[in-house]
Formats: C-alpha cells, structure tokens, sequence
C-alpha cells in the first residue's frame, strides 16, 4: 500500500494553529485593515494587549464606524472556526466586535456592548455557512461607537480548528494522474491529468470512521468524465480550495491506482476522454503502528 499524506495533512491532525490573518497583531502597521466610517491608527506606547508595543486604534469619523480587513477573510464551508480578540475601551463609550457574512454584518457573531477598561479577551468558534465544498466570504468589524471617539483592539486571531481527515476533506475531490506518484503529496502533481472525480456536481464526504478507517460515504456516487487519454497511476484527495502546486500547508493524500493490489482499484485503468468513470468503494485507513 502507497497511501502518502503531505506535511500539511499530518500538521492539521497533529495540531497546529495557523491564523488566517496576516496582521492581527498590529506591531508595526495597520496593512489589512480599513476604516468604515472611521480611520486606524497604531496606538504605540508599549500598551498592546499581553505587554506588546501597539495596538489598533478605531475611531469614528462623522458618526459611529469600524475597522474591517481589507480583504476579506475566505474559509471553507462548514469548518469549525476558532476566534479571538483583545479589547480595551478608548475616549469612547463602548466598543463591539461583529462577525458576519458581509461587511459590517453580525449573523455570525456579536459580541454586543463591551465597555472593557483593561485588555479583555473575546472568543468564540463557529461553523463556516454555506454548501460543503464551497467557501464563503467572512468580514470582522472592530466597531467604535460615535464620532472622533476611539476604542482599541489587539492580538486579532482566526484558525481552523477541523482536525480529523472527516472534516479537512470534507467537500474536497479526487485527481487522477497518469504514471508514478510524486515522492510526496507535497510537491506538485506529476503525469497527466486524467479527470477529477466528485459527488456529482458536489465535494465528497466520508462517513464516521471505524477501526481507523474512514470510508466513502454510503449514500454517495462518486463519478468523474475523462478530459485526456491515459493510465490512471495515481490519486490525489484535495480540500475544494488546493493550489495545485507544491505546498507543505495544502491538506492531501496520495494513493495509488491500478486494477488490483492498489489502494484504490477499478477494472480497467486505460481511460479516455470523455469516459465517466465511478468509484464504488473508497477507504483510508490510519496505521495502529
């Protein structure tokens, strides 16, 4: 058996934090972030949450308004997602921290009213909405409360928190490939592309895992239309978003492909353009030793 998992795979179970937020932190700049209704500011003076140099400044500019990311941030339906934020209160009356589905929007999160004076922590976890496989769009609001009055905010965090193979490739795909797998699902795909196999029109899902093995969804069929003329030799399984090239953080796993004595067999490997194939079984299994 050839099952290979790439680095960022086995870091994800293993455990590992990474936020999705370039500048959360706010030591040096405001890069990331925009004023609605308000500008930002780097508070200095070594009063950053958790005894760092700067933080956020918000303040609002005509009336009440918030800091948001520029761009933003772009997470996989239906993952868990963990967040946090320090507040402090400024010259204004109340702050409020906002999570939603568009800019300025709580329908994810609302911290209402926070009048703080020393640095508190905020957090919450939530499930990314939408359709499993898609991604989805998430906007955080630091909010101030009214015009030329500031609020402060510091040490901004959002992770993944999905951990189990169930849940990292949940509405992910299958590539096929032509010819030897890669050495590792780290580096770029080799051979030709042969098809990319989903739940219909949709990503794939697993079921509960027993004994160390997680399986193929009973209810589902997983196809996939030829789009060259090969011999499958290999398979990668890919989150909905992989960047297709060498990556040590893209979640993967390799398998190999034949009719027989592979880790995923069909009865004939020779595929054309054009030609659905269907795979009927499909399981991982995670070694005892």
């Amino acid at each position: 058996m050839t099952v290979k998992i790439s680095t960022g795979t086995r870091n994800k179970i293993a455990g590992i934090n990474p936020t999705k937020i370039t500048n959360g932190t706010f030591e040096a700049a405001t890069t990331g972030w925009a004023g609605t209704s308000a500008t930002v500011a780097l508070t200095g003076g070594g009063d950053g949450a958790n005894g760092t140099t700067d933080s956020l400044t918000v303040t609002g500019s005509g009336a009440a308004g918030y800091a948001g990311l520029s761009t933003p941030l772009t997470l996989k339906c239906g993952h868990l997602i963990y967040f946090s934020c320090y507040f402090k209160k400024g010259s204004g009356t109340n702050g409020q921290i906002e999570i939603g589905t568009s800019a300025g929007a709580a329908d994810i999160y609302d911290s209402g009213s926070i009048t703080d004076a020393a640095w508190t922590k905020y957090e919450t976890w939530f499930t990314v909405p939408g359709t499993v496989g898609d991604t989805d769009e998430i906007y955080i609001s630091l909010n101030t409360d009214a015009d030329a009055v500031t609020q402060l905010y510091d040490e901004v965090v959002v992770t993944s928190m999905s951990r189990s193979v169930q849940d990292l490739f949940r509405g992910g795909q299958l590539e096929f490939y032509s010819g030897l797998q890669p050495s590792s699902p780290d580096d770029a795909p080799t051979g030709t592309h042969l098809l990319s196999m989903k739940n219909g029109t949709a990503g794939v899902t697993f079921d509960d895992a027993s004994s160390g093995t997680i399986s193929k969804a009973s209810g589902e069929t997983w196809t996939g239309v030829g789009i060259a003329d090969g011999t499958a030799g290999y398979c990668r399984l890919v989150t909905s978003n992989d960047t297709g090239g060498s990556s040590t953080t893209d979640e993967r796993i390799d398998l190999s492909v034949a009719t027989t004595g592979a880790d995923v067999n069909f009865g004939s490997t020779a595929w054309t353009t054009g030609a659905t194939q269907t795979l009927t079984v499909f399981t991982v299994t995670m070694p005892a030793s």
